[in-house]
């Protein structure tokens, strides 16, 4: 029998591009496995894609006698156990907390974010001349700056989870949660999306107030580099057809 293999398998995920980043690492190697997702739609999903993943470089390798290390606890594993049962002799599933698949994090995040940057280059919108009565992508981005604070955060709350949206909610309620919020529930995603959003003399507040409802320093370099702006416009061009969506379905009509 060969020696164990030990494959660790991490997703990192986007609520707003519902872009998936794999990544799985040979602890025993060393050798390092990267793919992505589109249409991703929940970080549980992501998860379950990475562990698949990992589960096809096993068999693709022929390995026989693998470790197969995930971080999703709510991850059910039955159906994968019985069609790996003919498959691979001899296997077993491993799940740590998430600071033991740093590596395979790391890996998942920049297949990520390379799969967003080919999207928005492959993107003819930043080079688009409108019509007519359209708005250019420029327009579009000073005209949503321009609306009251509590309209842009209500929209861009669509495009993250619960925690975040609460983030959100007790920042314009000048409110504090019970509890203090951890970094791994952070969006820093969603989050430098809100802060570029913001004019700048307001930009500083935002960040010092987020401060005060965690449980450690928030990560500047995650929370306040500059993107590029083509990135920022077509997630604000996603958050309004999501919010387009929505309101069109609550009222019942067609679009």
């Amino acid at each position: 029998m060969q020696n164990n293999v030990f494959l660790v398998s991490d997703a990192s995920y986007s609520n707003m591009s519902k872009i998936a980043g794999l990544g799985v690492v040979n602890l025993n190697s060393g050798q390092e496995y990267t793919s992505s997702k589109a249409h991703i739609t929940s970080i549980y999903h992501a998860e379950w894609y990475a562990l698949l993943y990992s589960i096809h470089i096993a068999l693709e390798n022929k390995l026989d006698n693998v470790i197969f290390i995930y971080d999703h606890s709510s991850l059910k594993l039955c159906a994968i156990k019985k069609y790996l049962k003919d498959k691979i002799s001899c296997f077993q599933f491993l799940w740590l907390k998430r600071v033991y698949v740093h590596k395979a994090d790391r890996v998942a995040y920049k297949a990520r974010a390379l799969r967003e940057k080919l999207l928005c280059a492959s993107s003819p919108k930043a080079k688009f001349t409108p019509m007519k009565g359209e708005l250019s992508d420029e327009e579009l981005f000073k005209s949503f700056q321009a609306k009251a604070l509590l309209i842009q955060f209500h929209i861009c709350s669509l495009m993250t989870d619960p925690t975040n949206k609460e983030i959100i909610y007790h920042y314009l309620n000048h409110t504090h949660p019970k509890k203090l919020y951890s970094d791994e529930k952070l969006n820093y995603r969603f989050l430098n999306f809100i802060y570029y959003l913001l004019p700048e003399k307001d930009r500083t507040q935002f960040f010092q107030y987020l401060s005060t409802l965690v449980t450690h320093s928030l990560n500047k370099k995650k929370f306040k580099s500059f993107k590029k702006k083509a990135l920022y416009l077509l997630l604000l061009k996603e958050t309004l057809f999501v919010f387009k969506q929505q309101t069109c379905t609550s009222k019942e009509i067609t679009c």
